[in-house]
């Protein structure tokens, strides 16, 4: 038997075209305090307390709302993908 696979695609301008967010929910840090969930952070990222909500304003930012505040995470200029992701080799 054949397999068929089926998507659905659309196309927008990219001026059009909004990202909403896309939230998970953490419900267990493995046995570490937030202090220590931070500092492990920090090897990939900058972590800076934040007096509201967070959402992202580039790519490679991220928020997070953790023990009651939040905090504005930015992935190390390394990590954060560049150029075309189609066209980008794959790991």
């Amino acid at each position: 038997m054949k397999a068929t696979t089926i998507f659905s695609l659309l196309i927008f301008p990219h001026h059009e075209l909004r990202i909403l967010d896309y939230n998970r929910l953490v419900t267990d840090l493995n046995g570490m305090d937030a202090a220590a969930f931070l500092s492990r952070l920090e090897a990939i990222c900058t972590v800076a307390k934040s007096g509201q909500p967070a959402k992202p304003r580039k790519p490679g930012e991220f928020g997070l709302y953790l023990g009651g505040a939040w905090y504005r995470l930015a992935l190390k200029a390394e990590l954060v993908p560049h150029g075309d992701p189609v066209a980008r080799p794959r790991r």
